[in-house]
C-alpha cells in the first residue's frame, strides 16, 4: 500500500509540472501574439502618423508657398500703389492759384490736375509780372529751361513789362485774375497738347474800372518724364507774344536773334511813347474840328452795341473768328448799329448782307471793307458819296466813343472799337477800347504793344438823293 501511494504522488508531480509547462506555453504563446498584434496595431498607427505628418508637412509647405505667394504679390501691390501714391501726388496735388476763377472743360477729356498745375503756375507767373511790373523767370517750367522756347517766354514776357513802363500812365495792376476753358486735347507719348482760352480780368492802376481780355487762345505742348510735367513751348494770340513768335522760329533762330528783334521793338516803343506824350498835350489843348456830314452819328447807341458783343456774337452776322478774325466784323457792326447805312453806291462798297464775298453793287453777301482792317480803312478814307462820312489820320486822342481805333506791328492787322476817353485830373490820359478776336472790353489802348495805331473817326453819313441833287447842280 505504501509504494502504490509513493508512485501515486510521482505521477501526480509529473502532471503538475507538465500542467505548469503547458500553461506557460500557453501564457507565453497567446502573450506574444497580443505583444505581435499590439505592435503591428501600433507601428500602423505610428506610420499612419507619419504619413499624416508627411501629409501635413505637404500641406503645411504648400500654405506657407502660397503665404510667400500672397506675400509677395501683396508687396509688390505696396510698391505699385506706393508708385501711384507718388505719381498721384504728382498729378492729384492742385496748386492753389489766387488768379483762376473758372475752369471749363470742353474736350470730352478729363483733365489731370498735373496738366492744371504747370499751367496755372505759367499764368500765375505772367498775371505777377502784370501786376508788379517787374519780369518773373518762368525758365524752371521748361523741359529745357537753358533751351530757346525757355528764352523765348521769358524775352516776351520782359518785353511787355519794360512796353507797359514806357507808358506815362501806370500800367501796373491793383486786381487780376482769370478763367481757363479748355478746347482740345490731344496726347501722343509722353508728350500733351493743350488747347484752351482763357479771359483775363485786369485792374489797371490808372483806371476806375476792370478791363477784360476774352478769348486768348493758347496752344501749350507738356511732356512728362519721371512723373513730372514740364513745358515744351507756348504759343497764344496775345500782341506780344505775335511780335515775336511770328517772326522767330525757334528751330533755326538763336537767342542773338530774339535779343536783336526786342532790342527793335523797345526802341520802337519808346518812340511811339515820346509821340504819344506829344498827341496828348496837344489834344488837351486844341478841339477837334469835324467836318460836316448830312445826318450825324448815334454813338450811344454804337457803344451800346459794342458792350453787348464784346465777349458774344450777334446770330445775324457770320462768326470769322477762325476765317482771319472777326475784329472788322464787329467794328462794322458797331457802326451800323449807330445808323451808318450799309452803302453800295459808287467805287467804295461797305455791306453785308450774306456771309460770302460780293463786290458787285447789289444787296447781295458782303464787301471786303466790312471784314478787313485794310479794305474798311480804304472805305472810310475815300468814301465821298453817299453812306459813311468819317476822317482819317488825324490825332489817335480825338477819339470818341463809337470810333474806330487801328493797330498792328508790321503794318495794320488789327481793328478795334472805342469805347470811350479816359480822363485824370480833366484831361484825356488814354483811350479805351473794345473788340473782338482777341475780345476786349474797356481796355486802355496803350497797354498794346502794337507802336502801330491809327484813327478813324466816324462823323455819319451822307443822303444818297442830296449826293445826286448835287451831281445835277
Amino acid at each position: 500500500m505504501k509504494k502504490r501511494s509513493n508512485g501515486n504522488k510521482f505521477i501526480l508531480i509529473i502532471l503538475i509540472i507538465l500542467l505548469i509547462f503547458a500553461l506557460y506555453a500557453y501564457y507565453v504563446d497567446g502573450n506574444t501574439l497580443n505583444f505581435n498584434n499590439e505592435d503591428i496595431e501600433e507601428i500602423e498607427y505610428i506610420n499612419d502618423d507619419i504619413e499624416i505628418e508627411e501629409s501635413n508637412v505637404d500641406e503645411k509647405e504648400n500654405v506657407e508657398k502660397n503665404e510667400i505667394e500672397d506675400i509677395v504679390k501683396e508687396e509688390k501691390v505696396k510698391e505699385t500703389k506706393k508708385d501711384e501714391v507718388v505719381e498721384n501726388k504728382v498729378e492729384t496735388k492742385l496748386n492753389v492759384s489766387p488768379y483762376l476763377n473758372n475752369v471749363t472743360n470742353n474736350t470730352g477729356i478729363v483733365i489731370k490736375e498735373g496738366w492744371q498745375n504747370i499751367i496755372t503756375t505759367y499764368l500765375d507767373l505772367y498775371t505777377e509780372s502784370l501786376i508788379t511790373l517787374e519780369s518773373k523767370d518762368v525758365s524752371n517750367l521748361f523741359t529745357s529751361p537753358k533751351g530757346i522756347e525757355a528764352y523765348l517766354v521769358n524775352t516776351i514776357i520782359d518785353f511787355k513789362v519794360k512796353h507797359d513802363k514806357m507808358q506815362k500812365n501806370d500800367m501796373s495792376l491793383s486786381e487780376a485774375s482769370y478763367d481757363i476753358e479748355y478746347t482740345n486735347v490731344s496726347i501722343e507719348g509722353n508728350r500733351i497738347k493743350i488747347k484752351f482760352l482763357e479771359n483775363d480780368y485786369y485792374k489797371f492802376k490808372f483806371m476806375n474800372n476792370i478791363s477784360k481780355v476774352f478769348d486768348v487762345e493758347t496752344t501749350i505742348m507738356l511732356r512728362k518724364e519721371n512723373g513730372k510735367y514740364t513745358i515744351d513751348y507756348i504759343r497764344t494770340g496775345r500782341d506780344h507774344y505775335v511780335m515775336f513768335t511770328d517772326i522767330i522760329d525757334t528751330d533755326k533762330d538763336r537767342k542773338s536773334d530774339i535779343d536783336k528783334l526786342k532790342a527793335k521793338y523797345l526802341s520802337w516803343i519808346q518812340d511811339e511813347a515820346n509821340e504819344n506824350a506829344r498827341l496828348l498835350e496837344e489834344v488837351n489843348k486844341k478841339d477837334y474840328q469835324p467836318k460836316s456830314c448830312n445826318h450825324e452819328y448815334d454813338r450811344d447807341l454804337a457803344t451800346a452795341y459794342a458792350m453787348k458783343y464784346s465777349d458774344r456774337r450777334n446770330s445775324n452776322y457770320y462768326d470769322y473768328s477762325n476765317d482771319g478774325g472777326n475784329c472788322a466784323n464787329y467794328a462794322s457792326q458797331v457802326i451800323y448799329a449807330g445808323g451808318i447805312p450799309m452803302d453800295i453806291v459808287g467805287n467804295y462798297e461797305w455791306k453785308y448782307y450774306g456771309k460770302e464775298l460780293d463786290t458787285t453793287n447789289t444787296k447781295n453777301g458782303r464787301s471786303n471793307s466790312w471784314t478787313s482792317t485794310n479794305y474798311f480803312y480804304e472805305y472810310a478814307k475815300n468814301n465821298s458819296g453817299y453812306g459813311m462820312c468819317a476822317d482819317t489820320d488825324i490825332n489817335i486822342f480825338y477819339a470818341l466813343g463809337g470810333d474806330v481805333i487801328q493797330v498792328g506791328y508790321d503794318g495794320f492787322t488789327h481793328t478795334a472799337v472805342v469805347l470811350n476817353k479816359i480822363v485824370k485830373d480833366d484831361k484825356i490820359i488814354d483811350i479805351s477800347i473794345n473788340s473782338n478776336t482777341v475780345g476786349l472790353e474797356n481796355y486802355p489802348l496803350l497797354a498794346y504793344t502794337y507802336q502801330n495805331k491809327r484813327l478813324i473817326k466816324i462823323l455819319g453819313y451822307n443822303d444818297w438823293y442830296k449826293l445826286n441833287f448835287m451831281v445835277y447842280l
